[in-house]
């Protein structure tokens, strides 16, 4: 058996690493979206969305390298909407959490977004926005929605 002072000393130790660790790393936490079926989370989606549309990313602004924001800001050319009453270029936020969508200049996206506290459009991967050639099943469940022009 070790000595008392040999244990009150790996105990000081432990307790401070385990303290160093958590203020010196990064966030390790993956995206944890709300469980359940594709039916279900594409229902709350749209439930929660004050905009659904599809459109294609023009710009893409990092907030973080800018200084601006935290997260990125995306401007939209909106091809068609099924919810919300939308111009012809929207701008919608994402980030800067784990949950944030990822969007790239020329690409089209369908997008699910809401006022943030700030009354900014904002989306994330959980409302299920995202590319257009992967939306099938949720295109299929909005129905032909309506041209912006």
């Amino acid at each position: 058996m070790l000595p008392r002072h040999y244990v009150k000393i790996f105990a000081v130790r432990f307790i401070f690493l385990c303290g160093a660790m958590l203020l010196f790393t990064d966030s390790a936490s993956a995206c944890l979206c709300r469980p359940g079926s594709p039916g279900k989370a594409f229902a709350r989606a749209k439930k929660s969305a004050s905009v659904v549309f599809a459109g294609q990313a023009l710009e893409v602004v990092n907030g973080f390298s800018s200084g601006q924001f935290r997260g990125w800001r995306i401007t939209f050319r909106v091809h068609k909407s099924w919810k919300g009453e939308l111009r012809q270029e929207v701008v919608v936020f994402t980030g800067p959490d784990d949950c944030a969508a990822y969007f790239e200049v020329g690409k089209e996206y369908l997008v699910f977004a809401a006022p943030d506290a700030e009354q900014r459009l904002k989306t994330n991967v959980c409302m299920q926005t995202g590319l257009l050639s992967r939306s099938a099943e949720n295109l299929k469940r909005l129905g032909k929605g309506k041209d912006v022009s």
